[in-house]
């Protein structure tokens, strides 16, 4: 059965790419700094290390799984937030961690008030 999976999973890779592009174009209009183009892993650069600290802690508390990486291990001694997608993400799991990012940025960069988080986590 897996490798017939494989061997028929040309929607799985498409759905994959479309996951990335979607998320990686989101996360550019939000205002964050992405660090290569659209894939699987997406780095987005962050605005020192208080606030991507900031940020990091506060997508995992709303459920939104990232690696958080610092100098020495990234490229230019930027701080880097990596998220990694899969072809089983769902398109409302997607819309969900847009919303939480642009919460995340509205909140912590800009210093705006949030915004009530109406997409229910699935």
């Amino acid at each position: 059965a897996s490798i017939r999976r494989i061997a028929d999973g040309k929607d799985l890779r498409q759905r994959l790419w479309n996951n990335a592009r979607r998320l990686y174009a989101a996360l550019g209009e939000i205002g964050f700094d992405r660090l290569a183009e659209p894939g699987p892993v997406i780095g987005v650069r962050m605005p020192g290390f208080v606030k991507g600290y900031k940020i990091w802690h506060t997508l995992l508390e709303r459920g939104v799984y990232v690696n958080f990486l610092i100098p020495p291990s990234t490229p230019g001694g930027s701080v880097v937030l990596r998220c990694s997608l899969s072809a089983e993400h769902s398109d409302s799991q997607i819309d969900r961690a847009i919303e939480i990012f642009a919460d995340c940025w509205r909140t912590i960069v800009e210093g705006r008030a949030p915004v009530p988080l109406i997409s229910a986590a699935t």
